[in-house]
C-alpha cells in the first residue's frame, strides 16, 4: 500500500498579482489555469472569506501604521492539500475536518484575509492568503572594516576605520555591511511589528521546521506522511548547496562539451557556407552589372517616355485651352440664344395680344359697318312698303288687271337704276325677312402663328 502524504505549498506575491490570485479563489474569474468543474463549484467552502483584497491589505497595513514600499510581498498565498487517495471515500465533514486543522495551522502568523477548500477541481484543497505582518527583530547594519594581514583594523588619515569592499561580481567596488540584531538591557531581543515574508518563508532550513511542523499538526492525526527530509541543520543545508553546486558544474561542463561539438560542426558549416556564399558574390555582381545596363536602359526609355509625355501633356494643356475658350464661346452663345428666344416670346406675346385688341376692334367695326349698310336700305324698303301700304289703304281693291299693272310697274333704285314692283318687292320681303331671322357672322379666330402686315386674316376683309 503506498503511503499518503500531506502538501503544503507557499509562494510570495506582489500587489500586481492580488486581483487574479482573488478571482481564482473566489471564482469570479472568467478564466482559469485549471480545469473547473463549474456544475461543482457551489459545494467551494469558505472558512474565511473577503471580496476585496487589495482594500483590505490597504486597511490591515494602515491599522498596523506600516508603510508599503514599492516592491513589497503584501500577501502570501498557501496551498494545503494531500495525496489524491487520501480523500478517496471520505464525505465531505471529514475532509473539511482535515482542512480546518490547516486553517488553524495557517493562522499561527500573519493577518489571513481568505481561506477557501475548492472542491470543484481533480484533488480537493485549501488555497489561503494572508499578509505577512509579524513581529521581527529590529537590525541594524554596520560596516565591516577592512583588516591587514595580522587582522588589524586599517585606518583612514582621519582614524576612521577603512571600509571592507566586495571584489568581485555585481556588488564590486560596494561597501560589505553586517546585520546587528539589537537587545534591551535585559539581554531580549527588541522586536517591531512590520512585512516580512522572508521571516515567513526563512531559508532552507526555515521551510523544512515549517514543512515538520505542519506534518505534526495536521498530517501525523490523520495518518498521513512527512515528504522527505532534505536538510535538518544549517551544516546539511551547506552540504545539500554544495552537491546541487556540483550537479551545476556537471550540468555546465555537458553543455560546455555539446557546445564545443556544436560550434566545431557550426564551423564546417560556417566554412560551406563561405563558399558558397563566395559564389554567390561573384553570381551577384555578374548580376548587379545586368542589372546596371539594364537600369541604364530603363532609364534612357524612361527620358524618352518623360519627354514624350511632357510634350503629350503640353499639346493636352492648349487642347484644354481651346476646349475652354470654345466652352466659353458656346456659354455666352447659349446665353444670347436664350435671351433671344426669351424676347422673342415676349415679341410674340405682345403682338398676340395686340392683334387680339385689332381684331376685337375689327369685328365691332365690321359689324357696325355691316348693320349701317343694311340699315340705309332697309329704312329706305321700309318707307317705299309704308307708302305702297297707305296707298293700298286709301285707295279700293283694284281689279286684277291692275295687280298685273302694278306687279309690271317700274320702280327707280338708289343705284340710279330700274326694277319692275313685284320682283323689287320680292325681293324686299326676301331681305327683310332674310335680315330678320339673319344670325351674326361667324367670325374666325386669329392664326396660332404668324400674323399679316395688314393686320387682317387673309380672304376676309370689306
Amino acid at each position: 500500500m503506498s503511503e499518503k502524504y500531506c502538501v503544503l505549498n507557499m509562494k510570495k506575491n506582489g500587489r500586481s498579482d492580488v486581483k487574479g490570485l482573488q478571482d481564482e479563489a473566489n471564482r469570479t474569474a472568467e478564466k482559469y489555469k485549471n480545469e473547473i468543474k463549474k456544475e461543482r463549484t457551489k459545494d467551494n467552502y469558505f472558512f474565511k472569506r473577503c471580496d476585496d483584497w487589495n482594500s483590505k491589505i490597504t486597511e490591515v497595513l494602515e491599522e498596523n501604521h506600516i508603510e508599503e514600499k514599492n516592491k513589497s510581498v503584501v500577501l502570501v498565498t498557501s496551498v494545503y492539500s494531500a495525496s489524491s487517495e487520501f480523500f478517496e471515500g471520505k464525505s465531505r465533514d471529514e475532509i473539511l475536518e482535515y482542512f480546518e486543522k490547516c486553517f488553524e495551522f495557517e493562522c499561527r502568523n500573519g493577518s489571513v484575509i481568505s481561506a477557501v477548500v475548492h472542491f470543484d477541481e481533480g484533488t480537493p484543497h485549501m488555497q489561503a492568503a494572508k499578509i505577512p505582518i509579524v513581529n521581527t527583530p529590529v537590525e541594524v547594519c554596520n560596516i565591516i572594516p577592512k583588516k591587514d594581514e595580522d587582522g588589524k583594523i586599517l585606518m583612514d588619515a582621519d582614524g576612521n576605520p577603512v571600509a571592507e569592499r566586495y571584489e568581485h561580481g555585481k556588488q564590486k567596488g560596494r561597501i560589505k555591511y553586517k546585520r546587528t540584531v539589537l537587545k534591551d538591557e535585559n539581554g531580549c531581543v527588541m522586536t517591531h511589528k512590520g512585512l516580512s515574508a522572508k521571516y515567513l518563508f526563512g531559508n532552507k532550513v526555515k521551510m523544512s521546521k515549517t514543512q515538520t511542523e505542519f506534518w505534526e499538526q495536521c498530517g501525523k492525526p490523520f495518518g498521513l506522511s512527512r515528504g522527505e527530509i532534505r536538510v535538518e541543520t544549517q551544516e546539511e543545508a551547506k552540504e545539500h548547496l554544495t552537491e546541487t553546486q556540483y550537479k551545476a558544474e556537471q550540468i555546465i561542463k555537458d553543455a560546455e562539451k555539446k557546445a564545443e561539438q556544436m560550434l566545431k560542426g557550426a564551423e564546417a558549416s560556417l566554412n560551406a557556407y563561405r563558399d558558397e556564399l563566395r559564389q554567390k558574390d561573384e553570381e551577384l555582381q555578374q548580376r548587379e552589372k545586368e542589372a546596371l545596363e539594364m537600369q541604364n536602359t530603363a532609364v534612357e526609355m524612361l527620358c524618352d517616355c518623360l519627354a514624350k509625355k511632357a510634350k503629350q501633356e503640353r499639346i493636352q494643356g492648349e487642347l484644354q485651352k481651346r476646349e475652354d475658350a470654345l466652352q466659353a464661346r458656346e456659354t455666352v452663345l447659349k446665353n444670347r440664344e436664350d435671351d433671344l428666344q426669351t424676347r422673342e416670346q415676349t415679341y410674340k406675346s405682345d403682338l398676340q395680344s395686340e392683334a387680339q385688341k385689332e381684331m376685337q376692334r375689327y369685328k365691332l367695326g365690321l359689324k357696325s359697318k355691316y348693320e349701317e349698310k343694311y340699315k340705309a336700305q332697309h329704312d329706305i324698303y321700309v318707307q317705299e312698303v309704308q307708302k305702297v301700304v297707305n296707298r293700298a289703304n286709301h285707295l279700293d281693291p283694284l281689279p286684277n288687271t291692275l295687280n298685273d299693272m302694278l306687279e309690271k310697274a317700274i320702280v327707280p333704285l338708289t343705284n340710279g337704276k330700274y326694277m319692275k314692283f313685284g320682283k323689287y318687292r320680292q325681293m324686299e320681303e326676301d331681305k327683310r325677312r332674310r335680315y330678320i331671322t339673319r344670325d351674326l357672322p361667324n367670325y374666325p379666330d386669329l392664326p396660332s402663328s404668324g400674323y399679316s402686315q395688314t393686320g387682317y386674316d387673309k380672304g376676309f376683309g370689306e
